[in-house]
């Protein structure tokens, strides 16, 4: 299914459930049917009693007239001619009874939803019944979550649909909640492999495990973690997780053996802090990198194009430099390589040369570009040396 239609159809759905239009539907055609059938006996009746009697019905001779009669009697009961027939006289009384209590249930209904609605303003969306692709399924809710999801949407990756996945989803509140228009939320415990069913992880593009406020042990968290992680690899076995690396290198090494992405926190932290004392400009820089919002660079990931096979790194920045406009650097190259397990890679920033000579680029490999959007390389096909 293609996703944008899947998200147009999602967003729909949720517009349906949220206002329970399928419970004030019914509630309409309660009305209608009695509407019309009130019609219908006013009008038998009425052409009964005019052929019986010999007399010409003014208003309810015709199908048109009765309904209006009965549009009369379910609003207001005012009605200007009176049925003259026992049972066209005995629908009208009982139309005019039913339409106020079933007009009544459709404003009560009506009432409910808006007081509901207004009630849940400002939290996190229920997920709907509704297909979902290439989204990104968040499990848990740690402190101050609205900065991990504002990052993932100006991450640049196709990704732009959200799924938080936690036992309190229905109570996440996001501040400025019009500005998530694509994050839905998803209650039960993620490491449940139903629930995960339901956040359609089979699907998604990737998922991020991270701690909740309530978990203040770091033994609770990292279990709490490895279950998720386990449950996810049973529903999605090839489903990428990232997971922020614990600090038991025991379970570091479990969570690695699942084939999971461990950016480790503490030790990019220590770095920074020692090669930030060396070179002053160094946190803002890595700040400005990593912000969110319009206007910032994201690191884009773009497979080498047949037409750039066998050139090196060097090459590819020079066809840049002469073919194209766009606001961006190549940066690095991530080569996979043949040992370890599946899927291993070495990236590689700004390669050297060695021995004189860079290696050529082969198929497989991946250019890193640091640009603010996904970059184009098509205008460089055919402009290869």
């Amino acid at each position: 299914m293609n996703c944008g239609i899947a998200r147009i159809r999602t967003q729909l759905r949720w517009f349906y459930e949220e206002y329970q239009l399928g419970k004030l539907l019914a509630s309409l055609s309660v009305v209608a049917a009695i509407w019309f059938v009130a019609a219908l006996v006013i009008c038998s009746a009425e052409r009964r009693y005019s052929v019986n009697n010999g007399t010409t019905p003014e208003r309810f001779g015709s199908l048109g007239g009765c309904l209006w009669s009965s549009t009369i009697y379910l609003v207001s009961g005012l009605e200007e001619f009176e049925p003259q027939a026992p049972l066209s006289k005995a629908a009208a009384v009982m139309v005019m009874i039913a339409g106020v209590g079933a007009l009544g249930m459709v404003g009560a209904r009506l009432a409910a939803t808006f007081v509901m609605h207004a009630q849940r303003r400002g939290l996190l969306r229920r997920l709907p019944r509704a297909k979902l692709c290439n989204h990104v399924v968040v499990c848990g809710w740690p402190e101050r979550g609205d900065r991990l999801l504002a990052e993932l949407l100006a991450a640049g990756g196709p990704a732009s649909v959200l799924v938080v996945v936690d036992e309190d989803a229905d109570t996440i509140r996001l501040p400025d909640h019009r500005k998530w228009p694509s994050v839905w939320g998803l209650v039960g415990d993620p490491s449940d492999d139903q629930v995960l069913s339901r956040a359609q992880v089979t699907t998604a593009r990737s998922a991020v495990v991270v701690g909740t406020a309530q978990e203040t042990s770091e033994t609770t968290k990292q279990a709490r973690e490895l279950l998720i992680v386990l449950a996810l690899r049973t529903v999605a076995p090839d489903l990428h997780v990232v997971v922020p690396a614990p600090g038991d290198p025991a379970v570091r090494r479990l969570l690695a053996r699942q084939n999971v992405e461990l950016p480790v926190v503490n030790g990019l932290s220590s770095r920074l802090v020692a090669h930030a004392s060396q070179k002053h400009f160094l946190t803002d820089f890595f700040e400005r990198l990593l912000a969110s919002g319009n206007g910032t660079n994201s690191v884009h990931e773009l497979q080498v194009p047949d037409e750039l096979t066998g050139l090196t790194f060097r090459d590819v920045q020079r066809l840049l430099a002469e073919n194209t406009e766009m606001d961006l650097a190549l940066v690095g190259v991530r080569h996979p390589t043949t040992e370890g397990s599946e899927g291993c890679s070495t990236l590689t920033v700004n390669p050297e040369h060695a021995n004189g000579r860079q290696v050529p680029l082969a198929a497989g490999d991946r250019l890193l570009f640091l640009a603010h959007s996904v970059p184009d390389l098509s205008s460089l096909a055919g402009t290869e040396q």
